[in-house]
C-alpha cells in the first residue's frame, strides 16, 4: 500500500537535472555519488548525517549550476548568474572559509 503511494508520487516528478563534471572538486566518494545525484535529479535535499561533507557537497554543486548557467546568451555581452546558498548562521562561517581556501586552490570562482 505505502510502496504504490510512493510509486505514484515519484511518477508526478519530473526530472530536470543536468550532468556536470566533478572531477576537480576532490570529493570523497560518498560525497561525489550524492552530488552527483543530486545535479541529476534537479529538485534534490542532501539529508547527511554530521561530518559526512553538506557544505563540500553544498560549494561543488553550486559551483557546476553556476558554470552551466552562465554560458553566454544570444547577445555579446556574458551574463554570469549566481547561485545563492543559504545556510544556518552557525554553519556560514565556515562555508566562507572553504569557499576561500578552494579560491586559493583555484576551484572556484
Amino acid at each position: 500500500m505505502y510502496s504504490s503511494f510512493v510509486e505514484r508520487k515519484l511518477a508526478m516528478v519530473s526530472r530536470q537535472g543536468i550532468a556536470g563534471d566533478l572531477s576537480g572538486y576532490s570529493l570523497k566518494p560518498h560525497q561525489n555519488d550524492l552530488t552527483a545525484w543530486a545535479l541529476r535529479r534537479g529538485c534534490a535535499a542532501i539529508f547527511a548525517d554530521t561530518g559526512l561533507g553538506k557544505s563540500r557537497m553544498q560549494i561543488a554543486w553550486a559551483d557546476v549550476v553556476r558554470r552551466i548557467r552562465a554560458r553566454p546568451p544570444m547577445s555579446r555581452k556574458y551574463c554570469e548568474k549566481a547561485v545563492v546558498l543559504a545556510r544556518e548562521l552557525g554553519v556560514s562561517e565556515k562555508l566562507i572559509s572553504l569557499i576561500r581556501r578552494r579560491r586559493r586552490w583555484g576551484g572556484v570562482e
